[in-house]
């Protein structure tokens, strides 16, 4: 692997976490990106897995830090996320997801719907979450979890939105709390993708550290400027996100 393509890695892997640590989905930028530098798509999903391994520790210690993650709800979807992994993983190795992703555009952009006529949504933590809540959340997680397992981008921002709605978390809480089963989910896509050795590990390595840079910078900006402020690039980059699965 050449120097300029490492060094054009560590930029796409910076720059895109910056985003992603804030509202998710930066892997539909990033993927497409490394797919242009070379890298075969089913690799570059797959190595794109373990640079999110690295934003997703250090989003964990910068938000636990200012204690805005719901360990509870966290933990709570952990197990969801790990079997979604492992279906969506397996899923990589075998079928394209074309269809799936004009799907989630539509998704998305019903998201951003909701989130523009419902002014107050992501901004005011709802404490008391109905039981049949935790059971809508966890089957939306793993649905959202096999997705993102073999496509890699789009499912934060699915994601964001279930812990916002369905569990009445603030954007920022949701930002923070999803890095839990994102942590494990990755975990368990790496091990299958190192298993069947379609993993790029010199670029994988590079974007580890790129990414935990970027998720530095962009956690930060993101507890510095609030709900607000994320509620905002949250339509933004969902609509662009929309726009581009559709039309991909």
């Amino acid at each position: 692997m050449d120097l300029v393509t490492l060094i054009l890695v560590f930029i796409i892997g910076f720059s895109t976490a910056i985003i992603g640590i804030i509202v998710g989905s930066s892997g539909l930028i990033r993927i497409p990106l490394l797919i242009l530098l070379g890298i075969p798509p089913q690799i570059s999903v797959a190595t794109n897995k373990v640079g999110s391994l690295g934003a997703s520790i250090v989003g964990l210690y910068r938000y636990g830090k200012e204690k805005l993650i719901d360990l509870k709800i966290g933990f709570s979807m952990v197990s969801v996320e790990i079997f979604g992994a492992i279906i969506g993983s397996y899923i990589l190795l075998s079928i394209s997801g074309g269809l799936l992703k004009k799907i989630i555009g539509l998704v998305i952009f019903g998201i951003v719907f909701l989130i523009i006529i419902k002014k107050n949504v992501g901004l005011k933590k709802i404490k008391e979450i109905p039981r049949r809540n935790w059971i809508i959340g966890a089957f939306l997680f793993f649905i959202v979890a096999i997705y993102g397992g073999f496509i890699g981008g789009g499912g934060g921002t699915i994601q964001t939105y279930i812990l916002i709605s369905i569990f009445g978390l603030t954007f920022l809480e949701s930002a923070a709390t999803r890095r839990i089963p994102n942590l494990i989910g990755a975990l368990v896509s790496i091990s299958i993708y190192a298993f069947y050795g379609i993993i790029n590990w010199p670029i994988g390595i590079v974007l580890f550290i790129s990414e935990s840079m970027g998720a530095w910078v962009g956690s930060s900006i993101a507890i510095k400027k609030g709900n607000k402020f994320v509620k905002i690039l949250f339509v933004i980059v969902a609509i662009a996100l929309a726009i581009k699965l559709l039309l991909t």
